[in-house]
């Protein structure tokens, strides 16, 4: 699509009904290098300093979707657990195991065979025909986001019209290994952005919300 001047404008993507941030899109389709700065992240291999990692949570939150106990439905169900309770994160050099809660954007996460993502996050490197299981979104079988080590800046259309780099809160690796970072969490994910969207969360579950 082109406007009046003759220059290309973004068309909107959905995941869910929900409209992607454009903000996330910027980030999905950004160079590595700017990508990492702009999420405070100096170097993939060292991830976040712990002295970075306080400052973040007290803008972010906890990356928590505390769904309202009177809700019943499949959805607030489904959603209530989708964040798993622990992720494989690489802080000051070393790869450790800590709560999901406590992750932040621009945290370099490890995905493995059998994981679930615990944030939306944009992937940096695959091996191993790393594919994701997202059939809670659309129902679809295993889909491959990639065939080999590499993982396109650009951003490619899958069958929901979403970037092929990004691997929303929930999904599922079922095939082998992922670097990625986190650009999103807890309420201001794609997920989280459905949720308020339904009303399923309870009032004291609160932070900033990327616009």
């Amino acid at each position: 699509m082109e406007d009046m001047e003759g220059k290309v404008q973004a068309r909107s993507i959905y995941w869910w009904g929900i409209k992607i941030p454009k903000s996330m899109l910027d980030l999905a389709s950004m160079p590595e290098e700017e990508l990492l700065k702009s999420l405070g992240c100096n170097d993939v291999h060292h991830g976040l300093a712990n002295k970075q990692v306080g400052r973040k949570q007290k803008t972010w939150g906890p990356n928590l979707l505390v769904i309202k106990k009177t809700q019943l439905s499949s959805l607030a169900r489904a959603f209530a657990h989708i964040i798993p309770p622990l992720a494989q994160v690489r802080r000051d050099g070393a790869d450790i195991s800590l709560p999901s809660d406590e992750l932040v954007p621009g945290d370099i996460v490890l995905i493995n065979k059998g994981n679930q993502s615990p944030a939306d996050v944009r992937l940096l490197t695959i091996t191993g025909g790393f594919a994701v299981d997202q059939s809670f979104l659309n129902a679809s079988d295993v889909e491959s986001v990639a065939k080999n080590s590499a993982v396109s800046d650009k951003i490619t259309d899958g069958k929901e019209g979403a970037p092929s780099n990004l691997m929303l809160v929930g999904m599922m690796a079922t095939k082998g290994t992922a670097t990625g970072v986190v650009m999103s969490t807890g309420r201001n994910t794609i997920i989280g952005l459905k949720c308020d969207a339904e009303g399923l969360f309870e009032e004291a579950n609160t932070c900033c919300v990327i616009a």
